[in-house]
């Protein structure tokens, strides 16, 4: 059996993607950027076949990352293994046939990279940061899709809160939105 009935097979059980996506999945190149979180969307992205990725988080794996970056083990805390490196790891396990770019580096240093990508998912951690990833992806008429949850101690407990968010071309921006705001932008620069 090829690599192509293979991947028709693993989407077979799934009726949201349609007719005839597995083609248009593996011409599909997409953007991941930050990967602790944004691990997830990746793994998930591979599970439905996209063909091409650009993986970028200039963040190598740490203790506290064990909990939200999948497939990060203590060898990879040990060795102090990019975030982009274990994501793309994980991404070839489940479809050895992806194409990979994992960048260790800031996003800005991959602008040509992104430029080509026909998505960029950003799962960045400031307010300042997913404007600026916004701003680069509108300028190239790329669909953004903002992604991000927070966490908030109230009192005794917890608050967990977040967001995804589509920017495309045309539509409303995260500012339109809500999610970005001049108050959030002042109070993440006081931090």
């Amino acid at each position: 059996m090829n690599e192509v009935n293979r991947l028709e097979l693993r989407l077979d059980r799934q009726c949201f993607p349609g007719e005839n996506s597995i083609p248009i999945l593996e011409r599909s190149r997409v953007a991941v950027v930050g990967l602790g979180g944004g691990s997830q969307i990746a793994r998930q992205l591979s599970r439905l076949c996209v063909g091409e990725f650009v993986l970028i988080d200039l963040d190598v794996v740490e203790d506290t990352n064990l909990n939200c970056l999948v497939g990060a083990t203590q060898q990879d805390v040990a060795r102090g293994a990019a975030k982009a490196s274990v994501s793309a790891r994980v991404i070839v396990g489940v479809i050895p046939c992806a194409r990979i770019w994992a960048e260790p580096t800031r996003w800005q240093a991959c602008a040509t990279a992104l430029r080509s990508c026909d998505v960029v998912f950003g799962c960045v951690d400031s307010i300042a940061e997913r404007t600026q990833l916004e701003t680069a992806s509108r300028r190239y008429l790329i669909p953004y899709m903002d992604i991000g949850m927070d966490v908030h101690k109230i009192n005794e407990g917890v608050f967990i809160g977040g967001q995804v968010a589509l920017s495309l071309h045309g539509g409303p921006c995260l500012r339109c939105m809500g999610i970005v705001t001049d108050t959030a932008l002042e109070l993440e620069a006081q931090q």
